[in-house]
């Protein structure tokens, strides 16, 4: 198990014992931690930004949001992104179960300020989509190829509007 999965679940008890937002930070953790992408995602949080780090092959797709964003709201977001949008194929027979997708759901309805009707056909788009312009989420895939590092940058915005 990587270090990331370990520092989520210490994470994941701490705020427990603490009591803080524990419902809303245990949903997203514990849904992230049980994806077939945990040991392969790693959470960074500095006063500047937020990101997610998701790496399960030589290529990561990284999210990321201003710090003010809180490490609740940013889990919450980043599960449902990552369910619903994250474009690896990885993710496909998770996406598939039944379970996963009613918390994915019930996890995306938790976003602070989701205004979207949750009736809607449109309300995984309208959710995601808020949660982005209100909060300047911005992404890039990295890949690391024989020593060397590139970046390219893509609209998460941009890649939510291609959901079906």
């Amino acid at each position: 198990m990587r270090i990331v999965l370990q520092a989520a679940l210490i994470g994941l008890s701490l705020a427990l014992s603490l009591g803080v937002q524990s419902k809303e930070l245990t949903d997203a953790t514990r849904f992230i931690a049980t994806s077939p992408a945990s040991d392969a995602i790693e959470f960074k949080s500095t006063k500047k930004f937020q990101s997610a780090e998701y790496c399960p092959d030589n290529t990561c797709e990284v999210v990321r949001a201003p710090g003010s964003v809180s490490d609740a709201e940013f889990k919450k977001f980043y599960a449902a992104y990552l369910f619903y949008v994250s474009s690896y194929n990885y993710l496909i027979n998770w996406r598939a179960d039944d379970k996963a997708q009613s918390q994915a759901r019930h996890i995306l309805s938790a976003l602070k300020g989701n205004s979207c009707g949750p009736g809607s056909a449109d309300y995984v788009k309208c959710s995601l989509k808020a949660f982005i312009q209100k909060n300047g989420v911005t992404g890039s895939f990295v890949r690391h190829d024989e020593g060397t590092k590139g970046a390219t940058a893509f609209s998460p915005l941009e890649e939510v509007a291609k959901l079906k």
